[in-house]
């Protein structure tokens, strides 16, 4: 795999770790979803655990900051 990928990036200009990142955000992105269907079916968040969306919000929180960071501080 350490092969592939580096053989990758070097035949996409280094966008092949770009992609990777796109693709594992993206997927993170979505983990709420099922979460949020199953509420709204049942009209109700009961069951919804106040420390798994703070915990969420501090994942964000972190991400965003590091984004920032990087692109101010580089």
């Amino acid at each position: 795999m350490t092969v592939v990928t580096l053989v990758t990036q070097i035949v996409t200009f280094g966008y092949f770790g770009e992609l990777i990142g796109l693709v594992s955000m993206s997927i993170e992105a979505m983990l709420g979803v099922p979460q949020a269907y199953s509420n709204w079916q049942k009209k109700s968040v009961q069951g919804l655990s106040l420390s798994m969306i703070g915990m969420w919000f501090l994942g964000d929180f972190a991400k965003t900051v590091y984004f920032i960071m990087e692109v101010f501080f580089k």
